[in-house]
Parts: C-alpha cells; sequence; structure tokens
C-alpha cells in the first residue's frame, strides 16, 4: 500500500547507489518536476526485471498489453473508491510500459510497429484511468469537469510532442509529461487512501478522496498551461526554421 508513497520519501537515497545512466532517459527528455537523475535512479532499480522476462520468454507485446490490463484493472478499483489496489495496479501497468522497450531492445524485436502499439497502449492506459476518476466523481459536476480538462490537457501535451516530431522542432522538457502525470497521479491515490482511511468520515454525496482532489486540480492546470506553452514554442521555432 505505501509503495508508491515510500518511493518518494526515498528518492533522495539515490545518492548512495552507483548512479548509472540510460540512453533513454536522455532521449525522452525528463519533465521539470521529475529530474534526469530521479529517472536514471528508477530505471537502474526496475529494469533488471527484464532479463527474467527474456528468460521466462515474455514478449514485449505482451507487457505491452498486460500494462493496458492493470491499467483497466487499476481503473476499475478506483472508480469503486478502492485507492490503495488502484495505485498498486497503476504502478505495475507503468511497470510493464517501461519494461517493454527495453525486452524489444534486448531481443532485438524492435519495430515501428512495436511503438506504434506502445504509443497507443501509453494514450488508453491513461485515457482510461482518468475516465474512472470522472466516474468517481461524476456526482460533483465541478471536480468531474476538471478531470475531463485533465484528459484533453494530457492529450494535447502528448499531441504537441507528435507535431513537434513532426515538424523536425526541438522542444524543451516542459511541464506534466507523461511520466510526471503517472507519477503524480499514483502519489494521490496512495494519499487519498490514506487520508479516507485515517482523516476523512465520508458521507453519502460529499467530496471524498482531498488528495485526489488536488491532484486533479494540479492537473487540470498544468497539462492545459503546458500544451499552450508547448504549442507556442512550436509556431515561433517552426516559423523561424
Amino acid at each position: 500500500m505505501f509503495a508508491t508513497l515510500l518511493a518518494f520519501l526515498f528518492i533522495p537515497i539515490r545518492k548512495i547507489f552507483h548512479r548509472s545512466t540510460f540512453d533513454r532517459v536522455n532521449s525522452e527528455r525528463p519533465g521539470l518536476l521529475i529530474s534526469e537523475s530521479n529517472m536514471n535512479f528508477a530505471y537502474s532499480i526496475m529494469l533488471p526485471m527484464a532479463k527474467p522476462c527474456i528468460k521466462l520468454g515474455i514478449s514485449p507485446n505482451q507487457l505491452t498489453w498486460s500494462s493496458l490490463f492493470f491499467a483497466i484493472a487499476a481503473t476499475l478499483f478506483v472508480v469503486n473508491g478502492l485507492f490503495a489496489l488502484a495505485c498498486f495496479f497503476l504502478l505495475i501497468s507503468a511497470y510493464c510500459d517501461l519494461l517493454d522497450g527495453w525486452v524489444a531492445r534486448e531481443l532485438g524485436v524492435s519495430s515501428a510497429t512495436g511503438e506504434i502499439i506502445d504509443s497507443a497502449v501509453d494514450r488508453y492506459v491513461e485515457g482510461i484511468f482518468l475516465l474512472g476518476l470522472a466516474l468517481y466523481y461524476h456526482n460533483h459536476t465541478l471536480i468531474f469537469s476538471l478531470v475531463i480538462f485533465s484528459i484533453v490537457g494530457s492529450f494535447m501535451i502528448s499531441y504537441s510532442s507528435a507535431k513537434a516530431s513532426l515538424l523536425k522542432v526541438n522542444l524543451s522538457s516542459g511541464l506534466m509529461k507523461r511520466a510526471e502525470r503517472l507519477a503524480s497521479l499514483m502519489l494521490a491515490c496512495e494519499l487519498s487512501a490514506i487520508s479516507l482511511h485515517y482523516l476523512e468520515t465520508p458521507e453519502p454525496g460529499a467530496i471524498s478522496a482531498y488528495p485526489m482532489v488536488v491532484a486533479i486540480i494540479i492537473l487540470a492546470a498544468l497539462t492545459n498551461i503546458s500544451a499552450i506553452l508547448r504549442f507556442r514554442e512550436i509556431a515561433i521555432k517552426a516559423s523561424s526554421q
């Protein structure tokens, strides 16, 4: 239950570990909220599982579809207010998404088709989970609307990246990239589980899971601000080419 919270609290201990660096971190251009050193630290902890996956005969596509399966499970839990389980399954989904590309590269089976499937599944994973939050707060118009704005902002950030790639524009890191959005949602799920258990006394029709409400407000604001800034940057750089 406390896995995600502990991960955030103990990030500073990365300094006592060997600092491996990964090319994927450089190519992804870490965002402003999750630093390059933190991403390298996370990769160094999680990626050793790639080799056992290969030995077990688990294919990259199986990992990709598993990511979607676990995200659907996380969504079902969040719709029913089971935030700890939602966090756990969303974390496993993110882990599968991390591993599929590494397993593909280790096996030498990376392909354009695999990248397209992986990218599409990433969008479904995030969109489905956010729709689950919309369903959880469907009786609260304002929060429901903010979740919808979060979905729009998240997808516009992804679209801006695709547009920048098409126009051969090199974007700066910016706020609320996918890793930051997922990390925010997982942390909010964990804190919401703690809040519901120890701090809140939910009543019928009342707003609950306050940490998630805060996360939704932040996501709705920052994703759309980031998207607008990214498109502005694309327009300026593309016009100067």
